[in-house]
């Protein structure tokens, strides 16, 4: 039977050809090749792109990591656990912690300043005691100011609902949801558009029970981002406080 011209065009500017590419990559850990071989037999995986975007050689190179990274972010916020906040959290921490020894050292090199004995060592040997405790100071003002802020929420961490009609799907909503704000902010950021049913596609091949449209994804995505700028807004008041 011949194909339509439209159908040739439909099919060719699906995302499986983007799989197919992905899945021969020398980097992919096993899982996430198992993760894509069984996206490449997913009905959504043969929904149709646009054209353009299937043309584009930075579309090609990132989408598939994003989806990855997208999955491995909505598992951990299943749990209700923000991965990226929590990791720079622990940076904060750190830096938290080398700020204080900073402050330590500061305060030793003056306290010993008055000694000549210990001070002519550092001198002898190393920098006078006045620029080390200076150094300090310095070197503890500049790690503070690298971690005065709070981390801001990185995802969406819904709440997990359950019963009624739905209840098959909203078992999995926070993991869900918080895929599609993943994949919209990456798009925002490296399309300057949401690409609403592109993200639409990339949730029902990853959650197949998933069954979202464009317009699901774009509401998810406004409660996504007016939650996190809530949260955002509640730090900075704190901090304030």
């Amino acid at each position: 039977m011949k194909r339509s011209a439209s159908q040739i065009r439909r099919r060719r500017a699906s995302f499986k050809r983007i799989l197919i590419e992905a899945s021969k990559s020398r980097y992919l850990r096993s899982a996430d090749r198992a993760h894509i071989k069984r996206w490449i037999n997913s009905e959504a995986a043969n929904d149709y792109i646009p054209d353009h975007l299937v043309a584009d050689h930075v579309f090609r190179r990132d989408v598939v990591w994003y989806v990855l990274d997208a999955r491995r972010i909505a598992e951990a916020a299943s749990r209700g656990v923000d991965p990226t906040r929590r990791e720079r959290q622990q940076q904060r921490d750190e830096l938290l912690a080398l700020t204080k020894k900073s402050e330590e050292l500061a305060a030793y090199f003056r306290s010993v300043e008055q000694y000549s004995g210990i001070a002519m060592f550092y001198q002898r040997f190393f920098l006078p005691v006045r620029s080390l405790w200076m150094l300090h100071e310095y070197e503890a003002k500049l790690l503070r100011q690298q971690a005065s802020r709070e981390p801001p929420p990185t995802t969406f961490i819904s709440r997990q609902t359950g019963g009624g009609k739905t209840k098959r799907k909203r078992a999995r909503s926070r993991e869900y949801n918080a895929f599609i704000v993943f994949i919209v902010m990456r798009m925002n950021e490296e399309f300057c558009t949401p690409h609403y049913g592109v993200v639409a596609t990339l949730t029902n091949m990853v959650f197949p029970e998933a069954a979202v449209s464009a317009q699901d994804v774009e509401a998810t995505w406004r409660r996504g981002r007016a939650w996190m700028q809530r949260n955002t807004r509640a730090l900075n008041q704190e901090k304030r406080v």
